[in-house]
């Protein structure tokens, strides 16, 4: 078992010490004999808990436990045991026992009861969350922790009735009530729950700015009073019954001035915006002032015993904002919140000494920056409050979470703000900030939004404001398809004094796709480390990523490439440090690291493959002479061209997507073929050698002639019986797609060119499977999207194998994990999609069948044979490898030809199939 940090894999690692002091708790409470620990147990429930504690006699449920890795996965994960408990309760519960549910990460626990139409707030347990000390105190925080739920079993066993926390659920429910009702009043109708995705962005932000700064100064006014502070006196009581807007809005300014004169201009100043409610709505409409009123007062009635029974700074936060902001919204515009885990990695990284300037250029709630202020307070323990938050720069654009992030900042030590505190927060457009080679060190999870999604404009102000600092043609302009991260990391780099250090976590896909090229080329000087971990580690990320380490104009003549495989280690940076800068390649079972000079460094090169292969085994197999280019056995290698210009739920009429379905049954049986739309086969799969079945699977219009312009459908007049397909292409011609106006005659000839009768065909993106077609119907064209690459016109190199037997033993060798493997490193990896182009093929090897017998060849095409009777997709992670005798027969070939160093076929083979099943789990993190 590795050490316990938030690092740490939740299953493997907490779980069997969380099921050991639930035990223990069990058994010192003298429950043991009448209840039970059991861990997943999901037989009765959508998804699978953690632990639940069942009736010995009964198998009743009595509760639901739910592990987490860090405390605000505890704030922000109540919902999970709630839902269990939504499905569990009453049929399943244990009858006249209250349901209770908890969620934990040994160091912070949250009790509830569940409770009929309540939100999570709403079941909350008055005294949550309690406290059992740190992960670092070892036993001592296992010891409080067996305690804690000792008592709990003890309270559910004597059926104590629940004391809710009511304080904390009506500042929740007043909030986010009081938010959609002032957005309505303003003109927007939001719905509860809708997530705001499409709100208006700056309404949104301007009600939730003057609701969080009210909250903010509550939390802060009762804070005071309750550590007895002297600033209490800077925080006086609204008394809003019965009084005008005019004079509402007087003691609302007078009391945020008053607080100001500490510093908490970051939470309480006016929103500077036209749309800023306070002052210029406040003084006109008295619906909006009711409605500020009503929720002054809910603060005034609850606040000081919420916070007093439940007081925590990062509860606090989560109650308020889980509603509000959600990871769906977040993602749509490229934001994800960066995990404590993520958050201390980046700032140990980065911080080294104990007077560093630090920024976070996008810090979005401010975690960067709470881990920033751990750091510095490590390296400096005799450091005041005032004196680290001087140290800390953010800039963040969303006025909201910038709020959001100095609320935390400064009342993370609320003891110790006094009227010299002041942070360092701007709320701004980084790309209109001038900050040149100021700051020390640098930390940030940049935003990540596909090329496609940004605006061009955007592009242009970015561009400018970059280029004008660095009077240098921006390398962004060389890349087709730039992440918005790369604009990112291009400013962050114009941020750092020379010689200063930047950690950022960043898409793995540019060390290996197109674009990724002119990144590698701009960091080249700069980089020290690029460190690859389990796809899983960050859970927060639908992207497998990576961290960067950089030092501004950085001495090293060497990029160190580090692979964590036990994630411990990540949990002690200070070996991580050291191995990094022994400058010593090493192959250990925790990790492995490559140190590649900067001149032999081409940024042309898949970088990738420091990290997944830094014995070079895959180069040695590239380079092996039993291999010859797949290109070179076929005269025709093309990209399908139906759907090229649009219409692909047309062309292939019988798609659901086809706003003509009901008129495709008439279109005349000569003009539908067989067609290849997607890989994706709705309820089907297509059999490695293609029959009549799946070629039916998604059938495609056969069109008679390229657009004809001398009639209204586009189909020659020379064309008869053909009346179905006119109506059809009529009515095609009249539709809009996305909006815009199709052009049939574009439409018409891609597909039209498109119906080919290939001998091999290829997907050109697959995620989750794996698969290459053998086509055996020559006789009958294809309409083939733009879905796929084709093969044809082979060349016939041996003339003792027949043409077909050589042929099905490429599309042995493409299909096996050896094939695999090759489309892995090669293609595109776009956002775990594996992605092939034209040029990428140029790389593909197959064995040459000039060094092979027919007997190889024959046991080979067996093999294949028998994978096409299983009807199973495969994928390269799989645990049972269907495809096992495949590649063992084909490794054996190759042993027998070159064993490059192995002892023998098996252990070659293994080799390579852990191998793919790396790189697969690194690029599909989610499957």
């Amino acid at each position: 078992m590795g050490k316990l940090w938030y690092g740490a894999d939740e299953v493997d690692e907490f779980h069997p010490i969380v099921q050991k002091c639930l035990q223990k708790a069990l058994i010192a409470s003298g429950l043991d004999k009448k209840y039970v620990i059991k861990h997943h147990d999901g037989e009765f429930t959508s998804g699978i808990p953690d632990f639940v504690l069942l009736d010995v006699r009964t198998g009743d449920f009595v509760c639901v436990i739910e592990v987490k890795k860090t405390p605000s996965d505890v704030f922000y994960y109540g919902y999970q045991p709630k839902e269990y408990v939504d499905q569990l309760y009453p049929l399943r519960w244990k009858p006249n026992y209250y349901p209770y549910f908890c969620i934990t990460n040994i160091e912070l626990t949250q009790f509830f009861c569940w409770r009929k139409d309540s939100s999570v707030i709403g079941c909350m347990l008055a005294g949550s969350p309690h406290d059992s000390g740190s992960l670092n105190d070892g036993q001592k925080c296992l010891d409080n922790f067996t305690e804690l739920f000792t008592q709990f079993f003890i309270q559910i066993d004597k059926l104590n009735k629940p004391e809710f926390s009511m304080y904390l659920e009506a500042i929740s429910e007043s909030f986010n009530e009081t938010f959609y009702t002032i957005s309505k009043i303003l003109g927007v109708n939001l719905i509860r729950m809708s997530r705001l995705i499409k709100a208006n962005d700056q309404v949104k932000q301007s009600v939730l700015y003057e609701l969080l700064r009210f909250a903010f100064y509550y939390y802060i006014k009762e804070s005071y009073e309750l550590i007895k502070s002297p600033y209490k006196k800077y925080f006086g009581d609204f008394d809003v019954n019965n009084i005008s807007n005019l004079e509402l809005l007087n003691i609302i300014e007078q009391n945020f001035a008053k607080a100001m004169e500490i510093d908490f201009k970051d939470i309480l100043k006016d929103y500077e915006s036209s749309n800023a409610i306070i002052p210029h709505r406040l003084k006109k409409d008295t619906e909006l002032s009711a409605t500020f009123n009503n929720f002054i007062q809910t603060l005034r009635n609850n606040a000081a015993q919420g916070i007093k029974k439940n007081g925590n700074l990062l509860q606090f936060v989560s109650l308020l904002t889980s509603e509000i902001y959600n990871k769906e919204e977040m993602h749509a515009s490229g934001k994800i919140m960066s995990d404590e885990t993520l958050s201390n990695i980046l700032a140990e990284f980065a911080i080294e000494s104990k007077e560093d300037l630090v920024i976070d250029p996008g810090c979005g709630d401010g975690n960067l920056l709470m881990s920033a202020y751990k750091r510095i307070r490590e390296l400096n323990p005799k450091a005041t409050h005032n004196e680290i938050l001087a140290q800390l720069v953010g800039i963040e654009i969303d006025a909201n979470l910038i709020q959001l992030a100095a609320f935390k900042l400064i009342c993370s030590n609320l003891a110790n703000v006094n009227k010299d505190t002041l942070t360092n927060l701007e709320n701004t457009d980084l790309f209109e900030t001038t900050y040149h080679e100021k700051f020390d060190a640098l930390v940030m999870n940049p935003p990540f939004l596909r090329n496609e999604d940004l605006a061009g404009d955007m592009k242009s102000r970015y561009l400018g404001n970059i280029e004008q600092i660095t009077n240098t043609k921006s390398y962004i302009r060389s890349a087709s398809q730039p992440n918005l991260y790369f604009f990112f990391v291009e400013k962050a780099i114009t941020l750092l004094k020379n010689n200063a250090k930047a950690s950022i976590i960043l898409m793995t896909k540019f060390l290996n796709n197109e674009d990724g090229e002119f990144l590698k080329e701009y960091l080249k000087p700069h980089l020290t480390a690029v460190i690859a971990y389990p796809p899983n580690f960050f859970e927060g990320f639908a992207v497998t990523t990576c961290i960067v380490l950089i030092q501004k104009e950085s001495r090293t003549d060497k990029v160190a490439f580090i692979k964590i495989k036990d994630t411990t280690l990540l949990s002690e940076l200070e070996k991580v440090k050291k191995i990094i800068a022994s400058g010593r390649d090493q192959i250990t079972e925790t990790y492995t690291l490559v140190n590649i000079p900067k001149n032999k460094l081409s940024s042309k090169e898949n970088w990738r493959l420091y990290l997944a292969d830094p014995t070079n085994i895959f180069k040695k197999f590239e380079g092996l002479k039993l291999f010859k280019p797949l290109n070179s056995y076929f005269d025709t290698i093309q990209r399908g061209k139906a759907d090229n210009c649009g219409g692909s739920g047309e062309i292939y009429p019988f798609s659901p997507n086809n706003q003509l379905l009901s008129d495709a049954n008439l279109i005349e049986d000569k003009f539908i073929g067989f067609g290849m739309q997607r890989n994706k086969v709705n309820g089907s799969r297509r059999s490695i050698i293609l029959t009549d079945s799946d070629l039916n699977l998604q059938k495609g219009i056969l069109f008679p002639n390229k657009y004809d312009s001398g009639s209204s459908s586009g189909i020659s007049q020379t064309i008869t019986n053909c009346k179905g397909l006119k109506d059809y292409c009529l009515k095609f011609k009249s539709l809009t797609i996305k909006g815009k106006a199709i052009n049939l005659e574009k439409i018409m000839n891609s597909a039209y060119g498109s119906a080919v009768s290939p001998l091999i065909i290829i997907p050109r993106a697959d995620r989750e499977k794996h698969i290459v077609y053998y086509n055996q119907h020559k006789t009958k064209p294809i309409l083939i999207s733009t879905n796929f690459f084709y093969f044809d016109n082979f060349k016939n190199y041996n003339k003792r194998i027949a043409v077909e037997k050589q042929i099905k033993f490429i599309v042995a060798f493409l299909n096996s994990s050896f094939g695999q493997i090759q489309f892995e490193i090669h293609a595109n990896n776009q956002e775990g999609l594996r992605k092939l182009e034209g040029f990428m093929i140029e790389k593909f090897e197959v064995i040459d069948q000039d060094m092979l017998t027919e007997k190889e060849i024959d046991r080979v095409l067996k093999e294949l044979d028998e994978l096409n009777s299983l009807n199973l997709d495969f994928i390269g992670t799989e645990t049972e490898n269907p495809r096992y005798k495949l590649d063992a027969t084909i490794a054996e070939i190759i042993f027998n030809k070159d064993n490059m160093g192995f002892t023998d076929s098996k252990s070659l083979n293994d080799y390579f199939e852990n191998f793919l099943k790396e790189l697969v789990l690194d690029r599909a993190n989610k499957m």
